[in-house]
């Protein structure tokens, strides 16, 4: 496969060719997502704004969801870039890319050039994964740096050699200043049990290890410590008890699940590749009951994949992009075992991968109907909510049914490096269509662009102010580039409204009814727009007698 550019130089660039192609085209097209996208990318912006790199704001008061190195790498995009949307979710970018050199390196130790390259294009080209790259929050972090945490211990543990324990640590504590305790939890326990299967617990108690956690905790200590102290503890006490042991222990925000929702989010997550998840699955089991040179790499990818699958299905909360992080393992399993078929050293049925390749069709005709339906294109009175929008998009479903029918061809005449080759090309097609073209269809639904808009120009620099009745898009804050009040119960709108000042209240169409008979003499709404998250109903923007 690929073999033109069989040496690593040409595989880092043609992984390098396929991340930008995938990452780059579009990446700040879309506007900003609620509500991750909104808290995250506002609260860099008022870090920059107010250069405390140390206490996370958002919203001029403390945010605690999240530790800081996002926040500082927004930073540092938005000095070069300026504030706005690529900037933003241009950290997750370069944090894919590094996940995917990583994988290709991974892989190429354990089994060989040929793998590790398949697994990198596995990895660049499937939807979570370059969806998570277009995305501005932590988990493409947590992704980089937890595969090279894991993959540099392996290396320590195949050889001994201390740096590669040392270079681990410090991935791992940049983990933890990505995401949390997660960051060393997950990697932890797969080393844990790693060591617990190949019967090597004394390693444990290396003493290179113990130097390993000191530098770990060199890297990740000395910010937790210093916003502990800034904060007088309120960060880290909000930040363990709300934002990880109650999304622990219960569904926050509505974000729940049944026992198989990571089972279909991986099912559409590793996409297209996931046609290939059973043979992938029933290799690696095979290879685990195998005593050979094998074992170890089958053992360690499958604790890998097992351990943040259990970890998040226990969760009570669970979001599509918490499972990141096991993305590279079945990513390296599923090139692992495409390898061994393309070099006939693993006999597939043909029946099965006919049957992986018509899934593939079936899904491209299943996205361009639930485009075209979702688009308006036919009236179903069970439809609340249409997206117009989405109706220029319907094509998209054609590239998976013709990657299905060229690989198809392919496979006919046992072609497996030009059947290879095609489902690449065609993952790559769909996935960056997707993300970088097709989701810029909703930027009309989602109204915190449209309620800035309504602003003054020069909003920025005047004295006036912004508030919202029972409306909590936290992006809005981000486009209004100013506190927006919270205003939870009418008199205090009337009030904010009476006020001598310029004055703007963002209320939804829903809760207007409740306002408007109270509402101060000159009083007018200035704008409505649809909002996305309330199924199209319009936001309203009210102005006060002093507003021009």
């Amino acid at each position: 496969m690929f073999r033109s550019m069989n040496h690593r130089a040409g595989h880092y660039l043609l992984l390098v060719v396929l991340w930008a192609l995938g990452c780059l085209p579009n990446l700040g097209k879309p506007t900003l997502w609620d509500i991750d996208e909104g808290l995250n990318s506002e609260a860099a912006r008022e870090m920059l704004q107010s250069g405390n790199f140390v206490v996370p704001t958002f919203n001029y008061k403390l945010r605690s969801a999240k530790p800081v190195l996002l926040y500082w790498l927004q930073v540092a995009s938005y000095r070069g870039l300026g504030v706005n949307e690529t900037a933003a979710r241009f950290p997750s970018a370069l944090a894919t890319l590094l996940a995917i050199v990583a994988t290709y390196e991974f892989g190429r130790l354990l089994f060989g050039a040929g793998t590790g390259l398949l697994a990198g294009v596995v990895l660049s080209t499937c939807v979570a994964v370059l969806g998570g790259a277009h995305f501005a929050n932590p988990d493409a972090l947590l992704l980089a740096f937890t595969t090279l945490t894991l993959g540099l211990y392996y290396r320590y543990w195949q050889t001994g050699r201390v740096w590669w324990i040392y270079a681990s640590a410090v991935a791992c504590g940049f983990a933890v200043l990505a995401k949390g305790p997660i960051g060393l939890l997950f990697p932890g326990v797969v080393v844990f049990l790693f060591l617990l299967w190949q019967r090597q617990l004394s390693r444990l108690f290396d003493l290179h290890l113990g130097e390993a956690i000191l530098i770990f905790l060199l890297v990740a200590a000395p910010w937790y410590i210093w916003v502990g102290v800034e904060t007088k503890g309120q960060f880290l006490r909000e930040f363990w008890n709300t934002h990880h042991m109650n999304r622990v222990n219960t569904s926050m925000e509505n974000h729940g699940g049944s026992p198989f929702y990571y089972v279909i989010v991986l099912a559409v997550g590793l996409f297209p590749w996931s046609i290939f998840l059973g043979p992938t699955l029933a290799h690696l089991f095979w290879r685990l009951r195998q005593a050979d040179e094998t074992q170890a790499p089958a053992r360690f990818l499958f604790l890998w994949f097992a351990v943040c699958f259990a970890v998040f299905t226990y969760a009570s909360t669970k979001l599509p992009n918490y499972i990141l992080p096991l993305y590279p393992a079945i990513a390296l399993v599923t090139a692992w075992t495409l390898e061994r078929w393309r070099t006939e050293q693993l006999a597939i049925p043909g029946w099965i991968l006919a049957t992986a390749l018509a899934i593939l069709g079936l899904a491209g005709f299943g996205t361009s109907t639930a485009l075209f339906i979702l688009g308006g294109g036919i009236e179903l009175p069970q439809l609340s909510f249409l997206i117009p929008g989405l109706l220029s998009w319907v094509w998209v479903g054609v590239i998976p049914v013709l990657g299905a029918l060229v690989a198809g061809w392919y496979l006919l005449f046992r072609d497996r490096d030009r059947m290879l080759i095609a489902l690449t090309l065609t993952a790559t097609l769909f996935v960056s269509v997707v993300c970088g073209g097709a989701l810029i269809a909703l930027n009309d639904l989602k109204a915190s662009p449209s309620l800035a808009s309504t602003l003054p120009s020069d909003h920025e620099y005047r004295e006036i102010r912004v508030g919202a009745y029972c409306y909590d898009r936290p992006s809005m804050v981000f486009y209004c580039r100013r506190e927006v009040r919270r205003l939870d119960v009418v008199p205090e709108a009337v009030h904010f409204l009476s006020q001598p000042l310029p004055s703007y209240v963002f209320v939804s169409v829903e809760r207007w009814p409740e306002l408007e008979p109270l509402l101060p003499p000159g009083s007018r709404v200035v704008g409505s727009f649809p909002d996305l998250y309330a199924k199209g109903q319009p936001v309203l923007v009210v102005a006060n007698h002093a507003t021009p």
